[in-house]
């Protein structure tokens, strides 16, 4: 492609030259809405085509009709004005290009996922709008890159391009995002607002501003992280982080909610009469509670530990004998067991931990390990509420709620007086205590 008959912005060709270049594997392009983001996938797409011979790419957009009209229909129109039909051909139906050098460039979406499986990506692979994948009622996307996508390039370590105008925070551009922060040797960030990408007029952009709503056209237009109050924890973020917590080796306390595809336990110390602090997190899958009370025991050995499970654990089992639960299993292994009479309301545990998070005179009670607890610190950050129902999101693979849940028995279990008082003690070994 004759690259000087291209027009493109700045942020397009800073864009187009880090990837000619192999500076970052993953790119995550937070653009606003007409800033250019799809037309660029496309320069991209054609441009490692003809790079590299014999190689395959791949766009995935939100939808099959999506992905054709904005995607193979614009490439075949590109390829047409540049290039003789000899150059390329087109199948429609398969939405592949094959081009005379033997690459090829593909089309899918996450709304038919299992019609892209199977394929090695060695070229590029683009997902487009990946907040808008799935349906209203929630984001498929994070599933499909897991399962489908990201296996294609795993090989070859292709390079991987996210693109999309925010929808809100702890969705996929979100997290995306805050990886890319976490890890900048692997992934590259660009943030283009409306008025910086010179393609609507500003005259436009005046109009938007005066009839929108600052919080659309915030999202809209300058491609801000917005719809905060969607959080279960809004006011979580890294002023709640430290890279490291000392241990104090004191009293360790643990929170822990009872599954078998993944257990959690949330390990944190006093600091002062109101600060806690988490400086550790246990994560087992297709476990069960004595495995998870002896790995607690292992990684902590001599020292005083009070559990707050999940009060329910009381009378359900995940691997038991007969007549034990997962209380008397946590006890059977010399730890110290607290636990309400009745089950938590959601509402409380939820306004409890963000009383911890930040209080209403600007303190944060709630400090975390970042580097021993990424399972906890992606928990907080990404749960959303279910907005139907107005709780917690439960059940997801990602099992934000698990977690959250072992800090809120946590939280509960240590601060809040009036449950407190109807807790009962469990202690059923003999052990020995130090520090």
């Amino acid at each position: 492609m004759n690259y000087k008959e291209i027009s493109l912005t700045r942020a397009q060709w800073d864009i187009l030259s880090k990837i000619r270049k192999g500076y970052r594997r993953n790119y995550v392009l937070r653009w606003a809405r007409r800033s250019g983001k799809n037309y660029l996938a496309m320069v991209i797409m054609i441009q490692t085509a003809i790079e590299k011979p014999g190689s395959r790419s791949l766009f995935v957009g939100k939808s099959s009709s999506s992905a054709r009209i904005t995607g193979y229909e614009v490439v075949v129109a590109m390829l047409r004005d540049q290039w003789s039909e000899n150059f390329f051909k087109g199948n429609a139906s398969k939405m592949e290009i094959a081009l005379s050098n033997g690459s090829v460039i593909a089309f899918g979406s996450s709304g038919e996922p299992d019609g892209m499986r199977g394929q090695e990506i060695d070229g590029l692979l683009i997902c487009d709008e990946i907040d808008f994948h799935g349906s209203a009622a929630g984001s498929n996307f994070d599933e499909t890159f897991e399962s489908i996508l990201r296996p294609m390039t795993s090989r070859t370590m292709a390079p991987i391009i996210f693109t999309s105008t925010p929808r809100g925070v702890g969705l996929p551009l979100h997290k995306r995002w805050l990886l890319g922060e976490r890890y900048p040797d692997q992934y590259h960030l660009s943030h283009v607002k409306a008025d910086e990408a010179d393609i609507i007029p500003a005259e436009e952009l005046a109009i938007a501003r005066a009839e929108m709503s600052d919080a659309v056209y915030r999202e809209e237009y300058e491609a801000e992280f917005m719809s905060a109050s969607s959080r279960v924890y809004p006011h979580f973020n890294e002023m709640n982080t430290v890279p490291t917590v000392v241990d104090n080796m004191a009293e360790i306390y643990v929170g822990l909610d009872h599954n078998i595809s993944q257990s959690t336990a949330i390990i944190a110390q006093l600091s002062g009469k109101d600060t806690l602090e988490i400086i550790d997190e246990i994560v087992l899958t297709n476990s069960n509670t004595r495995t998870m009370a002896i790995s607690i025991n292992a990684r902590y050995p001599n020292r005083n530990i009070t559990v707050f499970p999940d009060p329910s654990g009381k009378a359900r089992k995940t691997s038991a004998s007969m007549g034990e639960t997962d209380h008397t299993m946590l006890a059977d292994e010399g730890l110290r067991v607290v636990s309400p009479k009745g089950s938590y309301l959601i509402s409380d545990r939820v306004n409890t931990v963000n009383n911890m998070v930040l209080t209403a005179d600007g303190r944060r009670r709630l400090i975390v390990d970042s580097t021993k607890c990424p399972s906890l610190v992606e928990s907080m950050s990404f749960h959303l509420n279910d907005e139907k129902k107005g709780m917690p999101m439960k059940g997801s693979l990602d099992h934000y709620d698990d977690t959250n849940d072992s800090l809120g028995y946590l939280v509960m279990g240590l601060f809040s007086k009036d449950l407190q008082k109807s807790t009962k003690v469990t202690k059923r070994k003999t052990t020995q205590f130090y520090g």
